[in-house]
């Protein structure tokens, strides 16, 4: 595990992302070579997924950070010619920073020179990723006044109606697509 101050250090608000950043992940979530080009419908999904996601953590006042799990998955790099492994984070964990403090973590491969070298899956790791895990310790928040408590209960209930709204409007498009 590691220490509380280590983890202090690295969890930090997730950063916005630029035009380079977002080519790079939706090129490796597309699973396509390094330095090639999504096509451009793929990466218009990918910003708009981003940015959907992005903005409601936005609207709900969410401060999301990202604990450091350090490198999980250890694999030759398919887009070089290299006899080392590379090593990736493949796992994320992200939390609410008012909320929530990291204080200790799984150590990853930082800590396992045998799957570094040989990668994963091996003889004594079966899986092609570590699994991670993050301690976490309650901080105290500020309470609600009874006004804005009054408030947030109204914002729940209006957003409550407009899904079941949406979702009867989406069950009666499906059944309507069934009919024709």
């Amino acid at each position: 595990l590691l220490s509380s101050e280590d983890l202090q250090q690295t969890s930090q608000p997730l950063p916005p992302i630029d035009s380079e950043q977002l080519k790079i992940e939706c090129t490796k979530a597309l699973r396509m070579p390094v330095n090639s080009s999504p096509p451009q419908d793929e990466m218009t999904k990918w910003k708009e997924m981003y940015d959907s996601a992005r903005k409601f953590a936005n609207e709900q006042h969410w401060n999301l950070s990202r604990a450091d799990t350090g490198p999980t998955r250890a694999a030759f790099d398919h887009d070089k010619d290299s006899r080392e492994m590379a090593q990736w984070r493949l796992d994320h964990i992200l939390f609410t920073s008012t909320t929530l403090t990291p204080i200790a973590r799984w150590s990853t491969l930082e800590d396992d020179e045998y799957s570094r070298t040989l990668g994963l899956p091996n003889d004594k790791v079966p899986s092609d990723h570590l699994p991670i895990a993050v301690v976490f310790e309650r901080r105290n928040h500020v309470r609600l006044s009874s006004e804005a408590r009054r408030g947030l209960i109204d914002r729940i209930k209006s957003m409550d109606a407009r899904h079941e709204e949406e979702q009867a409007n989406l069950a009666e498009t499906l059944q309507r697509s069934y009919l024709c």
